[in-house]
Order: C-alpha cells, then structure tokens, then sequence
C-alpha cells in the first residue's frame, strides 16, 4: 500500500512543490492513473462495510455516485470527438480550464474542422474546388507538412498562411488568427473554441 500510495502521490507533488511547467496537459502523469484507480477500489472496499448498517446514507451516498457518473458520461458526449479536452469541476470544467491549461494539444477539434470544411466546399455548385483544388493550411506545430492524411479530397497542404486559400487554426496555434482573417467556422464545445476555419479573401471568395 505505501508503495502504490507512494507511486500516485509523489509525482503530482513534486510538479507542485517544484513549480514545474508542463506541456501537453497532464500527458507527463497519466503513468498515476492506475495507481489512483487503485487507491480508489481500495477505499471502496473498505467504506462499504461501513455504510452496510445505515442503508439511508449508502442509498445517499449511491444516488451521488450515479450523479456524478451520470454528468461525465454527459460530458463525454457532449465533447465528442474531443472527449480528452475535459476537465473536473475542480479544475473549473472544460469552461473554467480554457484558456487556463492545454486541453486541445494534439489538435484533434482540427480534424473536424476539416471535414465541416469538406461540407461546406462540396456544397458550391461552381465546381471551382473539384477542377482547382485548394491549398489548405492546418496549423498544427511542427506537422503542419504531414497534415495531408486528414484531408478526404484531393486538396493541397500548405505551410505558408500568405499562400494557403484556407487555413484551420487550432488552440495550440491559431495561424489565420496571425495575419488577421476572419473565421467562417468555428468548432466549439460548451461555447468554447477549439478550432477555426479562415478563407483567404485575398485568394478565395466565399
């Protein structure tokens, strides 16, 4: 027990104590989670002996967990496809953290910008994107070159924002946001922004 207490604590204190500044949100100390898990089963075991004799605090105490469980579940869906974006309410929820930690630092909102983009492309009837294929930019660091597996369409990737006749920004960088274009879609998750779609006017009309 001292060591599996040990394991799931000790890490998590000395980022605090030490003032560490991590990147990539709590990816540096997902290896605690099996650690709290069972730390958690553990605690399980022992409170329900303890709640046996008094049904009215266990039903209590169930109808929370059932809540609580109920809520992330929500949560959950409400996020999809950015389920890894959320947040305890003690951080402030996904609401409360924005802005405040890296919740979207693999880009993925990008991936569904891309495909409201195919929506909104394969709905103009000029046929101009099917005969010259747009030069897209998604701007996610240092991948911005690979970003071609998302695309379902014969598009171009683009690295530079002056060139590209689209540009989906990300929280991690926000490149059309840099040479000031306006979005023309957003993806958003409890009114927070996780992904923007800009159109070069200069090089694209609407």
């Amino acid at each position: 027990m001292l060591v599996i207490v040990a394991a799931a604590l000790v890490p998590p204190l000395i980022v605090i104590l030490s003032g560490s500044t991590l990147y990539d949100g709590v990816r540096h100390l997902l290896f605690i989670v099996p650690m709290l898990a069972l730390l958690a089963g553990a605690a399980l075991t022992r409170i329900i002996p303890v709640l046996r004799p008094y049904p009215l605090v266990a039903l209590t105490a169930l109808l929370f967990a059932i809540v609580q469980v109920g809520a992330a579940l929500t949560t959950m869906v409400m996020l999809h496809p950015l389920e890894y974006t959320a947040m305890n309410s003690l951080a402030g929820g996904v609401n409360g953290s924005y802005r405040r930690f890296e919740l979207d630092y693999s880009g993925a909102a990008a991936t569904e910008a891309v495909r409201r983009l195919e929506q909104r492309l394969d709905q103009n009837l000029s046929g101009r994107y099917a005969m010259h294929p747009p030069h897209v930019l998604v701007c996610i660091p240092w991948r911005e070159t690979r970003v071609g597996t998302l695309f379902r369409r014969n598009w171009l990737v683009e690295t530079d924002p002056h060139k590209a006749d689209f540009i989906i920004g990300t929280e991690r960088r926000n490149c059309g946001e840099e040479i000031a274009l306006v979005p023309i879609d957003r993806v958003e998750r409890f009114g927070r922004v996780f992904a923007w779609t800009y159109a070069n006017n200069h090089r694209v009309s609407d």
